[in-house]
Order: C-alpha cells, then sequence, then structure tokens
C-alpha cells in the first residue's frame, strides 16, 4: 500500500507531529471529501505501507522525526521556487528550503527526493526570464542531490484570477503550441469534450496518407514517433545453466505462451531462479489485451475486463508457487532496480525496446552481451510518447511540419533507432532494420539485433479500448491487490479495497463491476 500525504495540505510544513502520532498509534482515519459520511481507516503498519509519499514546500518541520521513519521507505517531493513574500508570504526562504532538501537527500538518498519547480506564475514581477534564471540557479544548487524535477503552469482558476489580478495570461508567443503525453493518457488528452488537444485532421493532417507508414495502431488517437511492442529479455548466463542454450530461438520455444512459460518457470525454480522480479512485470500483457474499456462512454461504473481477473489469479499463483521474487513488490523502486543486476536470480524482464535502453541497461553491472531478446508469451505494447498540438495555437502551419518530420519522415525515424536503439513509427523502416543486423546490433546484447523481434510483435498489435479513467484504474487495481499477492489481505478485502480507491479517485464512479 502506498501512503500519498500530499493530496490534501502539506502535512510536514504543519501537521508533522499529528502525523508522527498517527504513525505511533499505527493507523490513520480518511474522511472523503465528496462524502462526508464515509471515513476509511487505513493502517500504517510497515508490514503493509510499500512507502510514504509527502509532497511539501517545508520539510524542515519533519526533519527531526526522520528516524522515526526510517522503518518505512520514502519518497518526498519538495517545491522550491522564487517567489517572494508578495506570494507567498508563509513559505521558508529559499536557501533554507535548498539546505532542507540536501539533508532529505543525503539521508534518503537521491532518488528519494524529487523537485517540484511548479506553479509557473507570470506576472510583471515575475516575468518569463526570471523563471528561467530562477530554475537554472536552484537546479546549480540541487545538482546531485536529485535526478527528478518536474514543473508546471499555473491553472487560472476564476477564484485565483480575482484573487491575483496582476496574474497573467501568457502571451501567444509565449503559449505552448506542442506538448506531449504517454499511452495511457492520450485518450484523456484527444477527447473532443476536453477541448485540449487539436485533431490530426484539423491541422491538415491526413492519416490515411501522411501517416501511412506507421503502424495502425497507433494512429487512432494521435501521432508518434514511437511504437513501443514489447519483448522478453532474458539472461544468457541463466539460460545456459538451466536449459542447456542461450539461443534466442530455443528460448523463445520455451517462453512462447503462458502455459510454455509456465512449465519453464518450474525449471527456473528448481535451480533456485525467478522467471520475473514482480507481479508487476505481467500486467501490462494482460491489461493491454482487455477487450472492453474500463469505463465505457458516458457510463458511471467501471468494468473489470476478464483479462485483467486472468492477471490476478495467475499473479496470486505465480508468487505463491515461488516463481517471482517475493521480496520485490512492484516496479520503479530499489528492489526492481537490483533485479536487474548482475548477482540477481531473476531470469527474465517484459520490455519495449526503450526498457532496454532507458531501464535494463542503467541498472545491469555486468559486462555486455549478457542478455538478449526473445518472443514474449503473449504479445503487448508498452507507453509510447504522443504529440499533441495545442488548442488555439498561433502556430499550426509550423506544428504540423513538426508532427510530420518527427513522426512520418523515415530518415528521421531511423536516425533515432540507430542512435538510441529506441522503435521507431515507420513499417518499412522497421523491416529494413530487422534484416540488418550489421547497422541495428546491439553492443548492450551481445550483437544481436533486436528489430528482428520487435518488428512482428508490432505488426499484430491492436491497442486496447481507451477511455478518461485507464491511468487511475490501472494504477489503484495493482495497489489494491498488491497485499491480496503478498497474503496480507484476502481476495474480497482486496476487491473492496479497489472500490473504495477507485470512488475516491473519481467521485463520479458510482459502481465497480467484476467478472463473473
Amino acid at each position: 500500500m502506498i501512503i500519498n500525504t500530499g493530496q490534501r495540505t502539506d502535512i510536514p510544513a504543519f501537521y508533522a507531529k499529528w502525523f508522527i502520532n498517527r504513525i505511533k498509534e499505527g493507523y490513520v482515519l480518511v474522511r472523503n471529501p465528496y462524502y462526508p459520511n464515509l471515513v476509511t481507516k487505513f493502517s500504517l503498519d510497515p508490514k503493509v505501507v510499500d512507502v510514504i509519499g509527502f509532497c511539501t514546500k517545508n520539510p524542515r518541520p519533519m526533519l527531526p522525526y526522520i528516524d522515526e521513519l526510517s522503518k518505512y521507505k520514502q519518497f518526498w517531493y519538495v517545491t522550491i521556487t522564487t517567489y517572494g513574500r508578495d506570494l507567498e508570504p508563509n513559505v521558508p526562504y529559499l536557501l533554507d528550503v535548498i539546505d532542507d532538501f540536501k539533508t532529505l537527500s543525503l539521508r534518503l538518498g537521491k532518488y528519494a527526493v524529487g523537485w517540484r519547480f511548479t506553479p509557473i506564475i507570470i506576472t510583471p514581477n515575475y516575468p518569463k526570464e526570471r523563471h528561467l534564471k530562477a530554475f537554472e540557479y536552484i537546479a546549480s544548487r540541487l545538482a546531485g542531490y536529485t535526478k527528478l524535477a518536474v514543473f508546471g503552469f499555473v491553472d487560472l482558476y476564476d477564484k485565483l484570477k480575482k484573487n491575483h489580478p496582476e496574474i497573467q495570461d501568457a502571451s501567444d508567443d509565449d503559449k505552448v503550441d506542442i506538448f506531449l503525453t504517454e499511452t495511457d493518457y492520450v485518450f484523456k488528452y484527444t477527447d473532443k469534450d476536453a477541448d485540449v488537444a487539436m485533431p490530426l485532421t484539423d491541422l491538415g493532417i491526413d492519416p490515411d496518407t501522411d501517416l501511412a507508414d506507421q503502424y495502425d495502431f497507433t494512429r487512432t488517437t494521435a501521432s508518434t514517433w514511437q511504437c513501443c511492442p514489447g519483448t522478453l529479455v532474458y539472461r544468457r548466463d541463466i539460460a545456459k545453466e538451466v536449459f542447456g542454450t542461450d539461443d534466442p530461438t530455443a528460448v523463445g520455444e520455451k517462453v512462447k505462451d503462458w502455459a510454455a512459460m509456465k512449465q519453464t518457470a518450474e525449471e527456473l525454480k528448481q535451480k533456485g531462479y525467478y522467471a520475473f522480479a514482480s507481479y508487476a512485470d505481467t500486467f501490462r500483457l494482460y491489461g493491454n489485451n482487455i477487450s472492453n474499456s474500463w469505463v465505457k462512454d458516458g457510463d458511471t461504473k467501471v468494468t473489470v475486463d476478464p483479462m485483467i481477473m486472468q492477471w490476478i489469479n495467475d499473479s496470486k499463483e505465480w508468487l505463491d508457487a515461488g516463481y517471482l521474487n517475493p521480496t520485490v513488490k512492484g516496479q520503479w523502486n530499489d528492489d526492481w532496480n537490483k533485479a536487474m543486476g548482475s548477482q540477481s536470480k531473476v531470469f527474465a524482464f517484459l520490455f519495449p525496446a526503450w526498457g532496454i535502453d532507458f531501464t535494463l541497461k542503467p541498472n545491469w553491472d555486468g559486462e555486455d552481451g549478457v542478455w538478449a531478446v526473445t518472443n514474449p508469451p503473449q504479445e503487448y505494447n508498452w507507453g509510447g510518447s504522443y504529440i499533441h498540438v495545442a488548442t488555439g495555437t498561433d502556430n499550426p502551419e509550423h506544428a504540423k511540419d513538426i508532427i510530420l518530420a518527427m513522426t512520418a519522415k523515415k530518415d528521421n525515424l531511423l536516425k533515432i533507432s540507430q542512435n538510441y536503439s529506441d522503435f521507431t513509427n515507420t513499417k518499412s523502416g522497421m523491416q529494413e532494420a530487422a534484416n540488418d543486423d550489421a547497422t541495428y546490433g546491439s553492443e548492450f546484447l551481445g550483437g544481436q539485433n533486436p528489430f528482428q523481434y520487435f518488428a512482428p510483435v508490432a505488426e499484430n498489435i491492436k491497442i486496447a479500448p481507451l477511455s478518461d479513467y485507464d491511468q487511475g484504474c490501472v494504477e489503484l487495481i495493482q495497489n489494491s491487490f498488491s497485499d491480496y499477492f503478498q497474503g496480507k489481505v484476502d481476495f474480497e478485502k482486496a476487491k473492496s479495497n479497489f472500490e473504495t480507491a477507485i470512488k475516491e479517485r473519481y467521485p463520479d464512479i458510482t459502481e465497480v463491476v467484476w467478472p463473473e
């Protein structure tokens, strides 16, 4: 379970002592702001809590209690800007917050503390140039103490405009023209009712002609330079020891479907190895093959697809059987990263191209050539960054040219594939790459050309039905059933926890329907 303390107020700044008292008591009561009579009790037992998240502009009041929080994994977002007392009269001085940020980083590690430079507010006293200088200054002071910085612009609500008339709307030249979204957010921004992103056709882009060389499933939403078919990436040394061969074709037969994968997992277990690191590793293979959207257009109920239930059942079975590492809880944490190291007993990971270059390679501490790619037990797609043109842009022609240059010109896409080992969105180009071992062989993969395995998967991908609720449903179903997988709650309690969490995230949701 993840405890997010920063959703409604700044706990470290104003309620540090109260929070520590709740830690000592071992639980916290949370009232639903939309349904005041709904009060939920959450355990704060370290055995139950996977991580505590803090978001604050002033971490100092919580620093004396860091030792009492040491039994928990933590992640801190600390907001640091250079606004004066005119806008933020109660925020500590800049250098004090920077010092406290460093204290947290030295204590918890640079991966456990992120910097928020937000919200960006444009006024006569705070012009664009001032923000750029402020960002550069703070970044220089935090260098080496964090690996993450995020920024965002102020939302000009009517109340904010009334209370702060000096806040200016950006000029046309300063407004965002182009922005990116991850796959899970695409529908949210392309929904015509949201009126955030311009349809490609309004820009004069005809998907059937201008984007004809893109993979079909990517053209249903927006334009992207990425196509992210997934593969299975495995340890050659473990394969040789357990199977007597590390040949990708031979290994591919042993993982060609879930039945074969299960038999292989048992072989690996007998030799002291895990098939995968975590139950979360397989989620995309199931979640990207659902038949129905989580929430149908205009509906107020969440429908859990049978494929999601299959993932739940299989994950529990595999974890109980010892095919997954029980100490790795989820993804994107230290234990998961360590599972990619040379001392790990994990045989394989399920990654698209970007996962190999961006995630696996930085966490591997051995020699090149130990990892190889083969087919996954089930075809899937994971991720992708889509390019959108903001509604109201004053540069539609330039935006159109940029989109076509980045997503529809084969030569440009092939350069990305060569330089970053990324599988790009050109059908003809990726077929060329699959047949060109000399150019596209990966040094990290011992000279293997992974495009030979990416290309067939990409041809068969059908994008899962999307809805505005996808991101929340995907996150919360995994969080809710994590405790069930680990034996901390029973199946019915996990279902109940998901129903409560999804209604809290989306107050318009009235019902959760489970497959029979």
